[in-house]
């Protein structure tokens, strides 16, 4: 039950008991006409009062739910996917790692011991991901500032960070997509193109990206909750 109906519904209450007493002050008061008129005119008067006083309430509770168009579970929802995005923007963008790898270059020489170093920057899809993250990162903090400062009272504005929740969905997956693809291939390798795995020498490069995966899957399942809440209070408005 909202706030309007238990209003509604403690009106109702004491209008009852306002008739009740009315009813009873009528058939069993052995008083004179005139201190019963009193009476009776006193129940009036306070029913009055009580009935302005109980729409007044209800008005400034109406006002306070039009300036609180958003709920806290809309904001917390935002500042976890922007957590989310932001983990893994910095797992990505800090990873490095390198090894000391023997390269044979000519078959009758011995192998020659190289350092060889992992960077995200050596990859397009790497790069695409820290991109993909950061920009959902920086929307996710701006859109929140928005919220927070509109009150979610303008309907373009709502409108808009939801049609851009979407958009961050598609971009924070297909970032998943292309990372993890890349990932995979570097786990496995692949055979058909005589592509070596190479996880199993910089383990430490290769499960940091995995985190890194994960985080932002997680940002975009965040985002995508995000419009479903939308999508609901839509709903719930028809």
């Amino acid at each position: 039950m909202n706030v309007k109906s238990s209003y509604l519904v403690g009106l109702t209450i004491y209008q009852l008991a306002i008739h009740h007493l009315y009813i009873h002050t009528v058939h069993t008061l052995p008083t004179t006409y005139s201190s019963s008129f009193q009476l009776l005119s006193a129940i009036a008067v306070t029913e009055k009062l009580i009935h302005i006083l109980m729409e007044t309430q209800l008005k400034e509770v109406e006002v306070v739910n039009r300036s609180l168009n958003f709920s806290g579970k809309d904001l917390a929802v935002r500042l976890f996917a922007l957590t989310l995005t932001l983990v893994a923007a910095v797992l990505l963008g800090v990873n490095k790692e390198t090894k000391t790898v023997s390269v044979t270059l000519v078959s009758s020489l011995p192998p020659i011991d190289l350092p060889v170093t992992a960077k995200w920057t050596q990859m397009s899809a790497f790069v695409y991901f820290v991109i993909a993250n950061a920009i959902a990162c920086t929307y996710g903090a701006t859109s929140l500032l928005i919220i927070l400062v509109t009150r979610g009272r303008n309907k373009v504005v709502s409108l808009m960070i939801t049609i851009l929740d979407l958009v961050m969905v598609g971009v924070l997956f297909s970032a998943v997509g292309a990372t993890g693809s890349v990932g995979l291939i570097g786990y496995k390798g692949n055979s058909h193109v005589n592509w070596d795995k190479v996880c199993n020498v910089f383990d430490k490069f290769c499960h940091q990206i995995s985190m890194a995966l994960f985080m932002s899957f997680a940002g975009g399942i965040a985002y995508f909750v995000l419009i479903v809440l939308s999508t609901l209070k839509l709903h719930n408005k028809f």
